[in-house]
C-alpha cells in the first residue's frame, strides 16, 4: 500500500513527454518518451489527437506494434516510436496516458524532431560549396 502511494505522489503531476534523439530528415524513426518514476505496473498509453483523439497504445506492454508505431517501457518511463516520420505526424498533438492519468496535449513540431544546422556550420557548408563549384568551373575552361 505504501508503495502505492508513494507511486500516486510521484505521478500527481501533469505527465509530459518529450523528444528523445532529434534526426536529420523525414523518414526516420522519432521516439517520444513519457517520464514516470518505477515504471509501469499501470497501464501505460498513448493517444494522438488530430483533433480527434486516436488512441495508438492502450498498454505499451500489451500494444502490438504496427507499421506506424511502436513502444517499449523503460524504468523510469515509456516510449512512443514514431516510425517513417512524414509531415502528417507533425503539428498534431501526443499525449501519454499513465493509468487513469492523462498527460498535457502537446504539438510535436518541426523544431522538436529535427536537428538544427547552427549558422557557422552552415555558412561553411555554403562556403565549401561555392569553392568545389568554383572549382569545377575552371577546371572546365578550355585552355
Amino acid at each position: 500500500m505504501e508503495k502505492e502511494i508513494n507511486l500516486k505522489k510521484n505521478i500527481s503531476g501533469i505527465l509530459e513527454w518529450t523528444v528523445v534523439g532529434k534526426v536529420t530528415d523525414y523518414g526516420q524513426n522519432v521516439t517520444l518518451f513519457c517520464n514516470v518514476p518505477h515504471c509501469c505496473p499501470e497501464d501505460s498509453g498513448w493517444d494522438r489527437w488530430t483533433p480527434v483523439q486516436q488512441t495508438l497504445f492502450i498498454d505499451i506492454k500489451t500494444g502490438r506494434p504496427n507499421k506506424k508505431y511502436d513502444g517499449k517501457v523503460m524504468k523510469d518511463g515509456y516510449t512512443l516510436i514514431i516510425q517513417n516520420l512524414t509531415e502528417n505526424d507533425l503539428n498534431v498533438s501526443y499525449s501519454c496516458l499513465y493509468g487513469v492519468t492523462f498527460g498535457e496535449r502537446k504539438f510535436l513540431l518541426k523544431e522538436d524532431v529535427f536537428k538544427s544546422t547552427s549558422p557557422t556550420n552552415l555558412i561553411r557548408t555554403v562556403n565549401y560549396l561555392i569553392v568545389k563549384l568554383s572549382k569545377n568551373s575552371m577546371s572546365k575552361v578550355p585552355s
